[in-house]
């Protein structure tokens, strides 16, 4: 790190690093395609929110710790409402209105990652070698470590494996869950992926 970074004024930093923040939040799991200059304005724009909440606090007399705080807050909370809420509602306006079909993701695989309102339900992996891996239930995992399943950005998966399906037969592996080890997650490096289906459904809005 620069040195000369920590000698900026405490507001300029305070604004870099809650802008970055909302940057990550809104972006997390889909930032490896971006350029720099993008990076650089998306923290800009948190930034600016950011220091709009700090501005106002000041002006309404908070103190600099409380402001500085609500500054940090606004910026994670609006890159999340942005993730969450108004990004799929953006590229439905733009598809709907013929604008554009692109969302700004290179990849069908990161594009996963974009869909927050479901609830995963189950995965399956076939492996270049023939042998295919299940998860059958993946809410038996939510709050395991790691749980229920993580899709790597680079292709690579976590998942706890319930069955295998070796030729044409499928068996149950039973000991996926142990009190005394521990529960076993598997690892499968995107070189060795031959195919992925996801089963998951639309998250139902509660009363």
């Amino acid at each position: 790190m620069d040195p000369k970074l920590l000698n900026l004024p405490w507001v300029t930093l305070l604004i870099l690093a809650a802008g970055y923040m909302g940057y990550f939040v809104a972006h997390v799991g889909l930032r490896e395609h971006h350029k720099t200059v993008g990076v650089t304005f998306n923290t800009l724009v948190f930034g600016f929110c950011a220091a709009f909440a700090y501005q106002l606090s000041r002006y309404m007399e908070i103190n600099i710790l409380a402001a500085s705080g609500t500054a940090v807050v606004t910026s994670v909370l609006l890159g999340a409402v942005w993730r969450a809420l108004l990004r799929p509602v953006f590229y439905n306006i733009m598809q709907n209105t013929n604008v554009s079909y692109a969302d700004d993701i290179p990849t069908a695989w990161l594009n996963l990652f974009g869909e927050t309102n479901v609830v995963a339900s189950q995965l399956l992996v076939r492996l270049k070698d023939g042998r295919t891996l299940m998860c059958s239930d993946l809410h038996r995992f939510k709050d395991e470590p790691n749980g229920p399943f993580r899709f790597g950005a680079t292709g690579d998966i976590l998942m706890y494996v319930t069955d295998l399906k070796v030729g044409y037969a499928w068996s149950t592996i039973d000991d996926v869950f142990c009190d005394e080890w521990g529960s076993e997650i598997t690892y499968i490096p995107a070189s060795e992926v031959a195919q992925v289906n996801f089963r998951r459904r639309k998250r139902r809005a509660t009363s």
